[in-house]
Formats: structure tokens, C-alpha cells, sequence
């Protein structure tokens, strides 16, 4: 099962979505010079369960107000992506009442 939900393709997958609003990023760039050996490694690290999640990046941003800001890096970002697109949402999705317009397709801003 963890091989059909992480695999090569899966993580392309998770990569493209990702990637919408971070493609200038300097962290983007690295990661998709090599990309195919990015996701290979990925798969490859959860399939033998020696994947580990890194550590946070800090920064402030002043607008609209200071604030302290903890980003995971781009890599990690793909697998939780994938997690959250092959497991976690087609699990809760029917669960969840019509209401609840968090990060679901077609329930944006504008809902």
C-alpha cells in the first residue's frame, strides 16, 4: 500500500502541486534540477521507513503584522502533499460537514 501511495508518480503529483506558487523559489529550482533523483530518493527513503521529516525553517514577515513564520523545506513539502491528497482526504472528505471549507477543492476563499 505505502508503495502505491508514495511512489515515483505519486510524488510528481504532490511535486506539481506544490511548485504552483513557489516555482521562482531558489529551494524549487534545487529541487527540480534533480528532480527524477529527488523522487526516486523520496520513495525509496519511505518505502525502507528511513524517511525523516527535517527540521523547520524560521523566518519573520512584518505584513500585516510581525510574526515568526516555521516552514517545512520543499522536500517534505511534496510527501505531506501526497499524504494529504492519497490518504487523508479521501478518507475524511466525505466525513466533513458541507461547511467546512478548509484547504478543499472548489471551497476557497470565495465560498
Amino acid at each position: 500500500m505505502i508503495e502505491e501511495l508514495f511512489s515515483f508518480e505519486k510524488l510528481l503529483e504532490a511535486h506539481r502541486k506544490c511548485r504552483c506558487s513557489k516555482q521562482h523559489k531558489r529551494e524549487t529550482i534545487n529541487f527540480e534540477i534533480n528532480l527524477s533523483q529527488n523522487l526516486v530518493d523520496l520513495s525509496n527513503q519511505i518505502k525502507n521507513k528511513t524517511y525523516k521529516v527535517g527540521t523547520y525553517k524560521q523566518f519573520k514577515i512584518y505584513e500585516p503584522k510581525e510574526r515568526i513564520i516555521e516552514a517545512l523545506f520543499y522536500r517534505d513539502r511534496v510527501v505531506l502533499m501526497a499524504l494529504c491528497n492519497n490518504i487523508i482526504e479521501p478518507k475524511f472528505k466525505r466525513r466533513l460537514i458541507y461547511d467546512n471549507v478548509a484547504c478543499r477543492k472548489g471551497k476557497g476563499t470565495d465560498f
